[in-house]
């Protein structure tokens, strides 16, 4: 009988749950949609379909993008190299479980690059390593845990935001000066620890889902829409600073492009189609999660869900999507800024994805490299231990 109690809570409290999930999102659409008409654009068909097949015709005028395909040999023995010295150095007694996708030198390069890319450039003077660790200290949770609650997390991570922002730590126009109990400062401009904030909490969700994946806890491709979408949230309220923020409601324009942004009534309608076929397992069994995080990027920017920050919001995400599946995080140069940009106008414009998918592709070769250049460094440190004590 208590067993059958225990078990009845449980689904009590995940209804709960998903109940309040589905207010949270539904609460940042717009205020002028009722829930009914929401249910009803949710419910709208909508299908965007990938052709992962050499392009044969011009597929401007349909919903369907395409991209020639191509040889993943040589990135696919890196990344079976990284595995194998992970192995390695884990049966060492190494931890190496955030180099992957949380390296200091690419996480570092991600977040500057893509500030750059919006014309936000960043003059810091602090240690990036020592200031992630205090960060760590005040807001670090356990991802590998069934009793990981995105939404509180998010709320510890915008009242840290809140603190440092508050205006007595800014300095200048250069930065905010942050001081940390043991005394030590760091001067970091807003825009770059505000991103920060926002690539931790992607990369914390996506651990979770790796650790439910291997405990075998399955779950809906609908739920890991909703929770995507929830994350797109999240995430641009982290890079805004906003614990608020909602999809836009009125329409905006492209500096640039020569393309409009979906209007706001179909802002919801399309997000949701576009999560669902991120998970519905139909495309993910066919293409590389390279393929389809560049797929994922194209059709977010086009959706253009955000007044602001959409840019940065995407690059996040197109990473989330990659550790979800275990592999590295990829960083867009500034330096090639209007290839980035052309990829993407090519993408939405004639439904075209080979550019971006050269960009991502690049991007993972770049971050492998760097991995196993790091990897090979601790496994040479290793090494000259284990000869030491032999003497």
């Amino acid at each position: 009988m208590n067993k059958m109690i225990r078990k009845v809570k449980e689904i009590q409290t995940a209804e709960e749950q998903k109940k309040a999930q589905e207010h949270r999102i539904l609460s940042n659409i717009d205020n002028k949609l009722t829930h009914d008409k929401i249910d009803k654009a949710y419910s709208d068909k909508i299908k965007i379909f990938i052709d992962p097949k050499p392009k044969q015709s011009n597929y401007s005028n349909t919903r369907m993008y395409c991209f020639n395909e191509r040889n993943y040999t040589k990135l696919n023995q890196a990344l079976c190299e990284i595995v194998n010295k992970e192995e390695y150095l884990k049966s060492k007694n190494f931890d190496v479980s955030g180099l992957k996708s949380f390296n200091l030198n690419m996480w570092l390069d991600l977040l500057r690059e893509s500030n750059a890319i919006e014309g936000i450039f960043l003059e810091e003077s602090f240690d990036f390593f020592d200031f992630r660790l205090k960060i760590r200290e005040l807001i670090d949770t356990n991802p590998d845990s069934i009793e990981f609650d995105r939404y509180e997390y998010f709320k510890k991570l915008i009242a840290i935001d809140k603190y440092f922002t508050s205006g007595k730590e800014e300095v200048d126009e250069k930065g905010l000066l942050i001081v940390f109990k043991d005394k030590s400062k760091h001067l970091i401009s807003p825009e770059l620890m505000r991103q920060f904030l926002a690539l931790k909490f992607a990369y914390k969700c996506a651990k979770q889902d790796i650790y439910f994946d291997k405990k075998g806890i399955t779950k809906t491709p609908k739920q890991k829409a909703d929770e995507l979408i929830e994350l797109s949230l999240y995430v641009n309220g982290l890079i805004s600073g906003n614990e608020f923020t909602r999809f836009r409601n009125t329409f905006i324009f492209v500096k640039g492009a020569n393309w409009v942004p979906t209007n706001d009534r179909s802002i919801a309608p399309n997000l949701k189609a576009l999560c669902k076929t991120i998970y519905d397992g139909k495309l993910s069994s066919k293409v590389s999660p390279i393929e389809l995080s560049a797929l994922f990027h194209a059709e977010f920017i086009r959706i253009h869900p955000f007044m602001d920050g959409n840019g940065r919001t995407a690059r996040i995400l197109s990473n989330y999507l990659l550790i979800q599946n275990e592999l590295p995080t990829i960083s867009i140069q500034h330096s090639n800024r209007q290839g980035y940009f052309n990829a993407i106008n090519k993408a939405v414009e004639e439904h075209d994805l080979d550019d971006l998918v050269e960009i991502f592709y690049k991007g993972m070769q770049s971050s492998s490299k760097l991995i196993l250049n790091t990897l090979n460094k601790v496994e040479k440190m290793e090494a000259k231990k284990t000869k030491s004590l032999d003497r």
